[in-house]
């Protein structure tokens, strides 16, 4: 019965992250990888196909046969255990398992692993004694005739021992058996490269759920396959993977410090995204908000509300502010802007993506309005704009006033005229002065009320434009 020197454990792992991929190791070589050659595993087109024997008088006819055409093999009925000789050992590749690169003859540094009393070594170890007998030195000089009959001892190759642990566990279980996993967090590894390399902005809403498997391959590449064909995530996964898997992929440190060994796996995930959108309208600054906030901008706290700021990008904010040095937004001025949120779960890992706010429309202002009557005075330019022009104002309160007083003046001298009309025509001559001076004045007074209402309209347009470039 073969013994291990160490405590066999399939997969008690030392797990350590490294520049290249992430070196694990699973205990090779441990008792499982070692076993014992047996007929069946000698290649019938082999040179030993014919060289063996099998029955009841297996062992004499191997023992009676001449020493230079000696049998490679026997075992007698009723028994598991296989016998060979020296010479068998001489052709390794005669042995299917040995043929196949899945395991391979011991030499005197791998049967130092078990303890086991006789086996054959690989060619090349011992030494003869000329007396058709081979010593070997690092087992106590034991000597061995060539036609003795004893096991060949084999040990599963590093790379069928992962390829079988590969084929057996998938990536998560290699990595929950080396009670490491905390270590490699791919999924925090998706859910960040998704939202670095994705342009949420353009994309409408969505529903989406997507399974991905990457299939790591002996050479430390990785191919990546998914199950419901082609979608607007794939390409970014695949980007992913060709980023990650030189840091990701599993593999082993050979035994003798040199090799590095990929393992064959795979992983998958399951990758659900969905997108929502908000689309609402603010007023500039307007009344009151259903959670009691109040028309003068405040919150009941006292805390000044101003509604744009609030959404707008940060780039648009100093030309809001250039904007409202010079004109007076109206308060049922309002924008029309989405609030988005992605929301991201690979297997159980999740991620909320909040998209900035996107402004996509300022209603424009209407070019006229019921306020604009104070063009009567000059002052409907200053709906629009946070200065009065004097000058309009003079002009058009100056003409009104100009033709107030001499209407006065004309009904005042034509009464004083009425009452005397034979004393007092001097009254009537300047009653009808007044009334030139009336209709005269009509014409300043219109120019003003029509350059005031001129100016309003077209600066209203003017404020629409430098509105519109808030958006981006």
């Amino acid at each position: 019965m073969v013994r291990a020197i160490t405590l066999f454990v399939l997969l008690v792992s030392a797990f350590t992250l490294v520049g290249q991929g992430i070196q694990v190791s699973f205990g090779y070589p441990n008792e499982s990888c070692f076993r014992r050659l047996t007929i069946e595993d000698i290649d019938s087109n082999s040179v030993l196909g014919k060289s063996k024997f099998t029955g009841t008088d297996a062992y004499y006819k191997f023992r009676d046969m001449g020493l230079w055409n000696q049998p490679a093999a026997y075992r007698t009925n009723g028994s598991t255990e296989t016998y060979f000789n020296y010479f068998a050992a001489l052709v390794p590749n005669a042995f299917t398992p040995i043929n196949q690169g899945a395991y391979s003859m011991l030499t005197e540094k791998s049967k130092k692993l078990i303890s086991i009393e006789n086996s054959w070594l690989t060619k090349g170890e011992g030494k003869y004694n000329g007396n058709n007998q081979i010593t070997y030195p690092e087992f106590g000089n034991k000597t061995y005739f060539l036609n003795q009959d004893n096991p060949i001892w084999v040990v599963q190759t590093e790379a069928n021992y992962y390829q079988q642990l590969g084929e057996r566990y998938n990536y998560t279980e290699l990595l929950e058996k080396s009670e490491k996993k905390s270590i490699v967090k791919f999924e925090s590894s998706i859910l960040g490269y998704l939202d670095k390399n994705r342009d949420w902005d353009q994309e409408k809403k969505f529903e989406y759920t997507n399974e991905y498997t990457i299939s790591f391959d002996q050479n430390g590449d990785a191919n990546l396959t998914y199950s419901n064909g082609n979608n607007l995530f794939n390409k970014t996964i695949d980007d992913w993977k060709n980023v990650w898997k030189d840091s990701g992929y599993l593999y082993a440190k050979s035994i003798n410090g040199y090799t590095h060994i990929p393992i064959a796996t795979k992983l998958s995930f399951i990758l659900k995204a969905s997108k929502e959108n908000d689309t609402n309208y603010r007023r500039y600054r307007d009344g009151r908000y259903r959670d009691g906030r109040y028309r003068d901008g405040r919150y009941r706290d006292g805390r000044y509300r101003d509604g744009w700021n609030e959404v707008l990008p940060d780039e648009s904010k100093p030309n809001l502010i250039n904007i409202e040095k010079v004109y007076k937004i109206p308060r049922a001025c309002y924008l029309k802007y989405t609030n988005s949120s992605i929301r991201l779960t690979v297997n159980k890992e999740s991620k909320i993506i909040d998209i900035p706010t996107k402004v996509e429309e300022i209603f424009p202002l209407k070019s006229f309005y019921f306020t604009d009557i104070k063009a009567l005075v000059g002052m409907a330019h200053t709906n629009v704009y946070k200065y009065k022009k004097g000058s309009l104002i003079g002009l058009t309160v100056g003409s009104a006033a100009a033709i107030g007083i001499s209407f006065v003046m004309r009904s005042v001298l034509y009464q004083h005229y009425l009452n005397a009309p034979n004393d007092r025509s001097a009254a009537y001559k300047w009653a009808n002065a007044f009334n030139k001076a009336a209709v005269l004045a009509i014409i300043p007074y219109t120019l003003g009320v029509s350059l005031d209402l001129n100016k309003t309209i077209n600066s209203r347009k003017v404020l629409n434009e430098k509105l519109r470039t808030l958006i981006h």
